[in-house]
C-alpha cells in the first residue's frame, strides 16, 4: 500500500488543539479538512467514576452535568413558606405546651417556694421538649418540612433527579459527513375513553342529564341511585340500558356470588336498539421521545498512515461505547463503616458519552439541528461490507463499514428547539 507524503504543516493542521486549545483530533480521511466541506465532530465524556480517568488525558475544567429536570423541583419559595408556618406552629405549640407543664409540675409538686418552682421549669422543660413530636398538627408540619426539603433538593435518594456527571477527554473524532442523516422528533400520545374514565357514574350522569334529573342528589346513595333509575322511560330507551348495565355490573349479588348482570349486558341491549355505545375517545399527550441518530461511515484506506487511524477510531468507539467493572478499592464511607474502603465488582461503570457537532467548514452548520450528548447504544463493524473478504498484503481490510445508534439523553422541548436543536 503506497503511503501519501504530506507537508508537516498539513500533519500539524491535522492534529492542532481546537475548541478549548485542549482536544487532539484523529481525523478520516486525513485530507478531511483540506477535501471535505462537511463533517462529524465527536467528542468523548467519560464517566467520572471511570478506573481509567488515570490513563486517558481529560481536559481541565470540562466537568459537564445534565439533567432533564433541571427545570423542575423549584421548590425554594415553598419549602420557605412551610418553614415558617412550621416555625410558628411549632412555637406556638411549644409555648403552650410549657406553660401546661409549667403549671402542672409547679401543682405536681406544691409545698414552698422552692418546690413550685423546680416544678414549673421541670415541666417546662419537658412540654417543649415533648411538643414537636407530640401534636399531630406539627408532626403533620414536620413531614411536610421534610418533604419540601427533598423536593428541594430533587430528592436524590429517591432518584427524582437523574443528574450525569462526566469529564470530556482530550481525544476528538472527525469523520466525513456520511451520505444519509435523519432524525426523528417523537411524541407519545394515548387515546383515552372519557366515558370509561367517567366509570358508573359517568354513566348515569349522562343517563340522568338526558331525563333533566340531578345526579348531584343521587351521588352518594345506592338507593337513590336505584330510585332514580326506576324514574327513567322504558327499556327501549338506550340511557336506561346504559345506565342499567353501569349499575348492575357494579352491583353484588350475595346469592349469585358475583354482579347483577354480565359486563356486557349494556351492549347487547342496545344492539337490540339499533344503537352502539360512543367510545367517547380523546387523546392525551404522554411524553416525548428520545431522538436518535444513526451513522455509518465506510473506510477504505489509503496508505498505512490512514489504516491506522481507521483502527483507532474503530476501536475508540468500541471502548467508550462499553461499559466497566470496578474490582478497585475505594473508600465509601471516609471515616465511618468502611472507612479502608471495598471492592465493588458487582456494580457497572457506566459508558462514556458523546458530543456530536454536524460541521460545515470550521463552524458548526446552522442548517442542520444540533446534538446534544448522546449515548453509543450500538456500534457495527463489518469487515467485508461487499459480501467478499479482502485484504492489503498486511492483513488490512480492503473496506470496512461502521455503524453508530446513538440515543441522545436530553429531551428536546420548544425551548431546546428554539435553540436550534
Amino acid at each position: 500500500m503506497a503511503d501519501i507524503t504530506r507537508s508537516n504543516s498539513q500533519v500539524a493542521d491535522r492534529n492542532k488543539l481546537r475548541n478549548d486549545g485542549q482536544s487532539i483530533r484523529v481525523a478520516y480521511p486525513l485530507d478531511l479538512e483540506e477535501n471535505y466541506p462537511h463533517a462529524v465532530d465527536f467528542t468523548i465524556y467519560l464517566p467520572q467514576k471511570s478506573t481509567f480517568n488515570k490513563t486517558i488525558t481529560k481536559v481541565p475544567n470540562t466537568d459537564s452535568r445534565l439533567s432533564n429536570y433541571d427545570g423542575i423541583g423549584k421548590f425554594g419559595d415553598a419549602a420557605g413558606l412551610a418553614q415558617v408556618g412550621f416555625g410558628l406552629q411549632t412555637g406556638f405549640q411549644v409555648a403552650k405546651d410549657a406553660a401546661l407543664g409549667g403549671a402542672t409540675g409547679a401543682n405536681a409538686l406544691g409545698g414552698g417556694f422552692i418546690g413550685k418552682t423546680i416544678g414549673a421549669i421541670a415541666g417546662a422543660t419537658a412540654g417543649a421538649v415533648a411538643s414537636p413530636f407530640t401534636n399531630s398538627k406539627t408532626q403533620q408540619g414536620l413531614k411536610g418540612l421534610l418533604a419540601t426539603e427533598l423536593i428541594q433538593e430533587q430528592t436524590k435518594v429517591t432518584g427524582l433527579k437523574l443528574e450525569r456527571t462526566a469529564q470530556k477527554i482530550s481525544k476528538m473524532i472527525s469523520l466525513y459527513m456520511p451520505a444519509n442523516f435523519f432524525t426523528t422528533y417523537g411524541h407519545d400520545y394515548d387515546q383515552i375513553s372519557v366515558k370509561e374514565a367517567g366509570g358508573m357514574l359517568g354513566m348515569l350522569a349522562g343517563a340522568y342529564s338526558s331525563t333533566g334529573m340531578d345526579i348531584s342528589s343521587v351521588a352518594n346513595s345506592p338507593e337513590e341511585f336505584l330510585k332514580a333509575l326506576q324514574k327513567l322511560p322504558g327499556a327501549a330507551n338506550p340511557y336506561s340500558a346504559l345506565a342499567a348495565g353501569a349499575l348492575g355490573s357494579s352491583t353484588q349479588v350475595p346469592i349469585l356470588g358475583g354482579p347483577l348482570v354480565g359486563s356486557n349486558f349494556a351492549d347487547v341491549n342496545l344492539f337490540n336498539m339499533g344503537y352502539a355505545q360512543n367510545p367517547m375517545l380523546e387523546v392525551i399527550y404522554r411524553g416525548t421521545n428520545f431522538r436518535s441518530f444513526q451513522f455509518e461511515f465506510m473506510f477504505q484506506p489509503k496508505s498505512q498512515k490512514e489504516a491506522e487511524k481507521v483502527r483507532e477510531i474503530i476501536e475508540t468507539f468500541k471502548f467508550h461505547a462499553a461499559a466497566e467493572t470496578n474490582p478497585v478499592s475505594e473508600p465509601i464511607d471516609k471515616g465511618g463503616i468502611f472507612p479502608g474502603g471495598t471492592s465493588m465488582p458487582m456494580f457497572f461503570v457506566p459508558p462514556s458519552e458523546f458530543g456530536i457537532e454536524l460541521r460545515h467548514g470550521s463552524i458548526q452548520n446552522k442548517f442542520l439541528p444540533k446534538i446534544g450528548r448522546c449515548v453509543l447504544n450500538r456500534v457495527d463493524v463489518d469487515y467485508s461490507p461487499n459480501g467478499q473478504w479482502q485484504t492489503f498484503a498486511d492483513g488490512v481490510p480492503v473496506e470496512t463499514r461502521m455503524r453508530l445508534d446513538f440515543t441522545e439523553v436530553e429531551l428536546i422541548t420548544k425551548n431546546k428547539i428554539q435553540e436550534g436543536y
